[in-house]
């Protein structure tokens, strides 16, 4: 075979080789708006690190989604972080290892303030109880002074 007939076999193979698949969750439940893919996601962390790693996080960096599961009884956590677009500034909230009657009156709350679960993500954990992940977000309201601390995100201080 030639080697021009060979590169060009192989620069074919090259440029039609499938894109990565949006990510799908085998276990539990799962839902989330934006299409995340399992190349972005965080190494898997012990849920203790969580709040350390999430304050750690780059301003103007968000999590668009957050996943938990249950790893020879030890609860793990890992997520997707993204850029916040500056074209549409938003306000991010979010909340893991909920059970559920704690995640509902969150969800009620943030749901109540004008903000849409964007995400959300249910596992089992060495308890048998069901833990909620959760991810919500809302346009930033446009303020007199355009600060972008002007609003503030639900929580649950009993975390």
């Amino acid at each position: 075979m030639r080697p021009f007939a060979l590169f060009s076999l192989l620069s074919l193979f090259v440029m039609t080789s499938p894109a990565e698949e949006p990510y799908r969750h085998a276990d539990g439940y799962f839902e989330c708006k934006e299409a995340i893919y399992e190349s972005e996601f965080s190494d898997w962390h012990l849920v203790s690190d969580m709040q350390l790693i999430y304050e750690a996080k780059e301003e103007g960096r968000h999590w668009v989604y957050q996943e938990g599961r249950n790893y020879k009884g030890a609860s793990q956590i890992r997520w997707i972080e993204r850029e916040s677009p500056a074209e549409k500034p938003r306000i991010y909230g979010t909340n893991a290892m909920l059970p559920y009657e704690k995640f509902y009156s969150l969800d009620y709350k943030y749901q109540s303030a004008g903000y849409e679960r964007t995400a959300l993500q249910v596992f089992v954990d060495a308890d048998g109880v069901a833990r909620y992940q959760a991810v919500w977000s809302k346009e930033k309201a446009k303020s007199s002074d355009d600060s972008p601390d002007s609003e503030e995100a639900p929580n649950d201080s009993s975390n």
